[in-house]
């Protein structure tokens, strides 16, 4: 332990002494520990937790109809309550789709994204209300425009109500309808989509008041607006569910054969699914990934030429060392402890949030003007790109 806190302080004082070398040495490793832990940051919101501040989100499993072509398509809100219904090994099946929502009275109105979604859906992701209630069972029925209540998330309720509990019971207008606040999500918890933050949810029955489109749609099969998650049964298998789905999808589609002939059904892993961001943005960020593995190897290249010139010309210190009965591994401790130094500067230095939110709002600004969506108020990386969501649904 002597040694290594000699190692240091004589390492302290060497860049001290060549502050050149060593701003360039810890600059060079700080730029590529900083964009790979950016773009891995992404990825971790995609594949590894695409879920945050659920429980088990493992076993949370997409469900999505197949074209007779093969190629996977929406889902009815019929379709919906037939798997919902008649499932065995998935709970707590929840029908979803995202909007961008006019919240607040005019002329103070404000874009905001939300979702709608089925009653089971906290049921199936496990989590507790910060405050009030989620749906209750007389609000998760079928009954069309007849349950006007929200669930707000916790930064809105932070942002807009200050945290204060009599927030709950009042009202929230959306799209011009009035809806009651009855409870505010976990912190942490940001909606279904990965990456993406949505601020409050609503019954998917509300669906033709909201979009003003009546009753219609969710009576017709052929209308396929929504996605579903549910949640795998207690010791059933990915392959046993995904039988059964694919079962329960041939007897759908003979006995709605004007609607349903020809479509089948599957399971797969949320980080898998074909709609939603993940869908979007898995190949440009694994692309991102790659291209960051190869900065970070041209980085450690650069930094390894910076140490061997260095080594160069210390020569003559190492002789005088040796001489004064210094050993060879001696030395080699000595150049071990200066490397982990100037990476453990560099990584004191580098700050995520900062490197993503630039990156995050030029891909915003691109994404935004090249496919003409609605940008969202909101300073998080996930409500950036909220507006993929909408193209796969």
């Amino acid at each position: 332990m002597a040694e290594l806190l000699q190692d240091l302080r004589y390492t302290l004082r060497s860049f001290r002494n060549r502050p050149s070398f060593a701003a360039v040495a810890i600059l060079t490793i700080a730029v590529g520990i900083g964009a790979n832990t950016t773009v891995f940051s992404w990825l971790r919101s995609l594949l590894l937790n695409p879920l945050p501040g659920t429980e088990q989100p493992g076993r949370i499993v997409a469900i999505e109809n197949t074209a007779p072509g093969g190629e996977p398509i929406t889902t009815s809100y019929l379709d919906f309550r037939d798997f919902r219904d008649n499932l065995r090994a998935i709970n707590f099946v929840t029908a979803y789709r995202g909007y961008v929502f006019s919240v607040g009275d005019a002329p103070n109105t404000e874009r905001v994204w939300g979702e709608m979604a089925s009653g089971g859906l906290f049921d199936m992701l496990s989590i507790k209300p910060e405050a009030g209630r989620f749906f209750s069972m007389e609000e998760r029925d079928d009954a069309q425009n007849a349950h006007a209540v929200v669930v707000i998330s916790h930064s809105f309720w932070k942002s807009h109500y200050r945290s204060d509990p009599s927030a709950i019971g009042s009202t929230l207008r959306i799209n011009r309808t009035p809806f009651t606040i009855i409870g505010v999500t976990p912190e942490g918890f940001r909606g279904i989509h990965a990456g993406l933050d949505y601020e409050f949810w609503v019954p998917i029955t509300m669906y033709g008041q909201l979009t003003h489109t009546g009753v219609w749609m969710l009576k017709d099969r052929n209308t396929r607006n929504f996605m579903l998650l549910g949640r795998l049964a207690p010791g059933i298998s990915f392959e046993q569910a995904r039988a059964e789905v694919q079962a329960l999808a041939d007897r759908m589609a003979k006995a709605d054969a004007d609607s349903n002939l020809g479509i089948g059904a599957t399971v797969l892993p949320v980080w898998q699914s074909h709609f939603g961001t993940q869908a979007t943005l898995l190949t440009p960020v694994a692309i991102l990934m790659g291209t960051g593995g190869v900065v970070l190897l041209i980085v450690c290249a650069n930094v390894a030429n910076l140490l061997l010139a260095r080594a160069t010309s210390r020569l003559q210190e190492f002789s005088v060392r040796l001489a004064l009965g210094a050993t060879p591994t001696r030395l080699v401790a000595q150049l071990l402890t200066e490397t982990l130094q100037c990476r453990a500067l560099a990584s004191s230095r580098r700050r995520p949030a900062r490197h993503a939110r630039p990156t995050s709002r030029w891909a915003s600004f691109s994404l935004h003007r090249g496919i003409g969506c609605p940008r969202h108020s909101s300073r998080r990386f996930g409500s950036r790109f909220a507006c993929l969501a909408g193209q796969h649904q």
